[in-house]
């Protein structure tokens, strides 16, 4: 009786069995080292902008750093909060909330606000007097020389004004909620 081929041989060369295993487990390698996202491919290391971790997250109080005054408020859910002196970012998903700080000679809210005004070319269309924390305070509905609106809270502590805003008037109720938990540690 001859002998009988086989049919199909899948590797044709037995002694080359290692080298393809080798090929098969350094594939493997890379695509777990890829999933685990050690890889070549990190999709983060490929995006040139660096974004930094939010420092806050909502639902709780924020303080901000004595840079800032170190004045604390209460930041409503879905906000992430931003510390960039002289600024704070609160920000959502509908947009920004601004908290700046400047220094300032006038002796009183009322005179920088006249001056701001007059410097910016601003229309005011509604100002409200009002004690945040036991400061004088304002909050003002205002029309920019570009026609958008912008709703702002001032606050004005011992020769430095605090300046609460937002341009989505998605956001004014969480603005309102914002300006009126400022508070400024060791204020009696």
């Amino acid at each position: 009786m001859p002998k009988v081929k086989r049919a199909s041989n899948y590797f044709p060369h037995e002694k080359h069995h290692y080298k393809i295993l080798i090929l098969i487990g350094l594939v493997g390698l890379w695509l777990i080292l890829e999933l685990l996202g050690f890889g070549v491919f990190n999709r983060s290391s490929q995006n040139n902008s660096i974004n930094p971790a939010p420092l806050f997250t909502s639902g709780t109080k924020y303080t901000a750093s004595s840079i800032m005054g170190g004045f604390t408020i209460e930041v409503p859910e879905g906000f992430e909060v931003e510390e960039k002196p002289p600024t704070v970012i609160l920000h959502h998903q509908e947009g920004d909330i601004v908290i700046n700080k400047s220094n300032t000679n006038f002796t009183s809210l009322e005179s920088y606000l006249a001056d701001l005004i007059a410097q910016n070319n601003l229309i005011p269309e509604q100002n409200t007097r009002l004690n945040i924390d036991n400061f004088e305070a304002s909050m003002q509905m205002l029309k920019t020389p570009s026609g958008s609106r912008v709703k702002v809270f001032k606050i004005y502590i011992n020769g430095n004004v605090y300046s609460l805003s937002a341009e989505n008037n998605n956001l004014y109720v969480n603005l309102d909620q914002i300006a009126h938990s400022f508070r400024v540690p060791d204020n009696k």
